[in-house]
């Protein structure tokens, strides 16, 4: 067992991910670990490098190339908030995004979410960390 936290540990707090060289296949991964983090029931601390990841690499991504690296969203942002679909995703009207504190579990309280802006788009036109209460 800690083994496997030490490499998911290892994926999460690597900076590698957050430089300005990261490769979109590498911020993903980094994400990707912090959510795998989340779900092995560890709590991520504000200073967690992933939750600082520079997300400039995966403007443009299809919102399906999102979700398959990160999971289904858990939330959709938009008005009224709402859940996504089966598939995944979230009507065009509304941003998918990603709980980086609980990750879609019950929470009261400030979040920590990473939002697909797509403003109706099959693409994300730039990705924003949102701390909006759920």
């Amino acid at each position: 067992m800690a083994a496997v936290v030490l490499a998911l540990l290892g994926g999460c707090t690597s900076a590698d991910h957050v430089t300005k060289g990261s490769t979109p296949d590498r911020v993903l991964h980094g994400l990707r670990s912090c959510l795998d983090l989340i779900d092995a029931g560890f709590a991520l601390q504000a200073s967690t490098p992933c939750l600082h990841t520079q997300l400039g690499t995966l403007a443009g991504i299809s919102r399906a190339a999102l979700i398959q690296a990160l999971g289904p969203a858990q939330w959709c942002y938009g008005l009224p908030l709402s859940s996504p679909g089966k598939d995944g995703d979230c009507t065009a009207v509304h941003n998918p995004a990603w709980d980086f504190v609980a990750h879609g579990r019950p929470f009261t309280g400030s979040g920590m979410d990473l939002v697909c802006v797509a403003d109706g788009s099959v693409r994300c036109k730039r990705l924003i960390w949102s701390s909006s209460p759920h």
